[in-house]
């Protein structure tokens, strides 16, 4: 059984990946649960060398079950937490979006957002697919 605790660490990573697709929370979410997970089991081992051995400190006992439910829950934290970022980016960017439609609508002349350089890379891929398209061959 002991063999088989290098899954600990990976599995929040793997269920991470799986329901978000995205790999920056997946790291995140992943973090947060092996601290907690750590946190736990070394408050567990700390009691025990103290005289208070509540539970047991092995990682495939009732200790390792427990720090798994605080590794769970501090993963659940966090996911909450992207989620409500998520949702709050979202409406920002439709109010802004609603903004521009608005300015257009009155005549308002709206400059364009500032593109990063990845995206004005891909603009320029865009560019270059649509004057090719635009040849004729012969």
């Amino acid at each position: 059984m002991h063999n088989a605790l290098w899954i600990v660490p990976i599995l929040p990573f793997v269920l991470c990946i799986a329901q978000t697709w995205n790999v920056r929370e997946a790291i995140e979410e992943t973090v947060w649960f092996n601290v907690a997970y750590v946190l736990a089991l070394g408050v567990f081992y700390v009691l025990d060398i103290t005289g208070y051995g509540i539970v047991s400190t092995s990682p495939t006992g009732i200790g390792g079950g427990v720090a798994l439910i605080f590794g769970f829950a501090a993963m659940m934290i966090q996911r909450r937490r992207w989620t409500l970022e998520r949702r709050r980016e979202k409406a920002r960017k439709e109010a802004l979006r609603l903004e521009m439609e608005a300015a257009r609508a009155r005549g308002e002349v709206v400059p364009t957002p500032q593109r990063t350089p990845i995206g004005q890379a891909f603009h320029l891929a865009g560019e270059v697919q649509k004057a090719w398209k635009g040849q004729k061959r012969t």
